[in-house]
């Protein structure tokens, strides 16, 4: 429906830059650019949620694997900060008024279980090869979440709804997770892919990755044996 023309009786409130008239009332452009942008802003975290949803199955499914090995604690330790990230995402949508996505959140959660079905040389069981390539994906997913507290952060310099001081240590948290991946990632490749050289390696590097994430609560962990 074209747009009406204003009548020169009628002057637009101050601020309003453009208004445009429908069934004879005005309505502001500006409102409506806020509530567009606040609609996509909940796509978004809904859709976040839901990858948050599918890695905390990931992260709890690779802890349990390994619970019994020097690999466990720490990567109990990665679920658990999973978890309570995931919530604090949840918590964030419903400050900002934002609905949980329960039909994306079943999808992921479905597709981890699929993504059990994955070539990893073997068919019917778990392979060396399981752990390295559940390793890369937990990564990601953890790098992903670094941008969405990113983006978030920067929402939160115009949004008081938002934490500006939280979504920093979100991203730092999120950063030092990703490294601490990387690090049980790499301590993994030679047992994997060089099975006849020393396991001495392997397990200094598990004892390592165990120490790093034995931080504070809401601190990033730093290896003692570096002394950071």
């Amino acid at each position: 429906m074209a747009g009406r023309t204003m009548p020169k009786s009628q002057t637009a409130p101050p601020g309003v830059t453009r208004v445009m008239w429908y069934r004879g009332l005005p309505v502001n452009r500006r409102a409506d650019d806020n509530a567009e942008a606040d609609r996509l802003l909940g796509i978004y975290l809904g859709d976040h949620f839901a990858g948050a949803t599918g890695g905390l199955a990931l992260a709890r499914r690779i802890a349990d694997v390994h619970k019994n090995e020097a690999y466990g604690p720490p990567l109990s330790a990665f679920a658990q900060e999973i978890a309570e990230d995931r919530e604090t995402l949840r918590r964030m949508m419903i400050d900002l008024g934002f609905s949980l996505p329960q039909a994306k959140s079943a999808f992921a959660w479905v597709a981890e279980r699929a993504g059990r079905l994955k070539p990893n040389g073997r068919l019917m069981s778990r392979s060396p090869l399981s752990a390295v390539v559940e390793l890369e994906a937990m990564r990601a997913g953890v790098e992903t979440k670094a941008a969405c507290w990113r983006t978030l952060r920067a929402v939160a310099e115009h949004d008081d709804r938002l934490s500006e001081a939280e979504l920093h240590r979100l991203v730092d948290r999120a950063e030092d997770q990703a490294k601490r991946l990387e690090e049980m990632r790499l301590g993994m490749l030679t047992p994997t892919f060089r099975p006849d050289a020393p396991e001495v390696r392997d397990a200094e590097a598990a004892e390592e990755g165990e120490a790093q994430w034995e931080s504070k609560p809401g601190e990033p962990a730093h290896s003692r044996r570096t002394g950071e």
